[in-house]
């Protein structure tokens, strides 16, 4: 009697609730249980129609009580792919989203109380981070007045450094979602320390942190690492303009990385990367610029250890061509 009355309550779906709810409060222990568990189950069965309607529906006004909509619809767009990244972030992390849009305060507490969570996990060895849990953190971390703890700041890399947020970000129909969210959090980043945003930029091919990376260059308080990763962005997203900031390194001398060259220690200052990303960007060839060791790298343009030089005599020699080049490229510039 029990199960047919269980399976005719499923059948009344919502209509259910209500007497559900009531079930709870029984005295007897037997129909609180039963309650509570088909409570469970008529609203798992609910949020799962209300998803597929979601992921269905064109009107873009319609958010079938999924908290966080709008402010996601204006951020990202609508269209299938936005909902689709929509409803996974609703699977992985409803709770989280469920304090979108209530105050500052409350939400920073909710999103500082999961990454908590999060990082415990990690510490355990377990932190395989859901793309909709990736995509919640920095839809909800960039909003606004949101504050950012260090803590926060350190789980949205560990879950922007996963395998599923690299495979989804790198193809696939949400990587436009979520290079729109990772981009708003690299702008959201505070200057200093902004080596993790821009690390982050060029892993994925997120145009995003160049704006970023110029900002480095007229910091008079940036880290080394700093500078190494502003050279690296603008190597691989900058333009003609960016040669005067890349120009600016060229009397740095700051070690940013070594190689061993037969029992030889070959270090590679700034400077070094700096002439690097200027030949890079203007399309010259590394050997006219003693660059005889250079190594591409798919992700960061180069390996950092392979641009240093032997000597110093050869590192001078190196930038003098470069401003031998750009004398020339001058004087060819305004005498075509």
């Amino acid at each position: 009697m029990r199960e047919r009355a269980a399976t005719a309550l499923i059948a009344l779906e919502l209509d259910a609730m209500a007497a559900l709810k009531n079930g709870q409060q029984h005295q007897d222990r037997e129909i609180r249980h039963r309650s509570a568990k088909l409570l469970a189950l008529i609203s798992e069965i609910d949020l799962q129609q209300r998803f597929e309607r979601f992921k269905n529906d064109t009107k873009p006004d319609q958010d079938y009580g999924l908290p966080g909509w709008d402010s996601y619809r204006e951020l990202v767009g609508d269209n299938a792919a936005a909902r689709s990244m929509f409803v996974s972030m609703h699977e992985s992390e409803s709770r989280l989203l469920g304090e979108s849009g209530k105050h500052p305060k409350q939400l920073t507490l909710a999103l500082a109380a999961r990454c908590d969570e999060l990082r415990e996990q990690a510490s355990f060895g377990r932190f395989q981070v859901r793309i909709g849990t990736t995509a919640t953190l920095l839809f909800v971390a960039t909003s606004d007045d949101v504050e950012l703890s260090p803590l926060v700041q350190t789980v949205v890399y560990m879950a922007c450094g996963g395998s599923g947020f690299e495979a989804a970000i790198g193809s696939g129909p949400g990587r436009e979602v979520l290079v729109t969210l990772a981009e708003r959090w690299i702008a959201r980043e505070p200057l200093q320390g902004i080596t993790y945003a821009l690390h982050l930029g060029l892993s994925h091919g997120l145009k995003g942190c160049l704006p970023r990376a110029r900002e480095v260059f007229a910091s008079p308080v940036a880290s080394i690492s700093d500078r190494i990763y502003a050279c690296l962005c603008l190597a691989k997203f900058g333009d003609a303009s960016d040669v005067p900031l890349l120009e600016a390194y060229l009397d740095d001398v700051n070690i940013c990385a070594q190689d061993q060259i037969n029992g030889v220690v070959v270090v590679t200052e700034i400077r070094d990367l700096a002439l690097a990303a200027l030949v890079h960007l203007t399309e010259q060839s590394p050997k006219d610029f003693g660059f005889d060791r250079i190594l591409p790298d798919r992700r960061v343009v180069f390996s950092l250890k392979s641009l240093g030089f032997r000597d110093e005599q050869s590192r001078v020699q190196a930038i003098a061509a470069w401003h031998e080049y750009r004398r020339l490229k001058a004087h060819s510039d305004t005498n075509p």
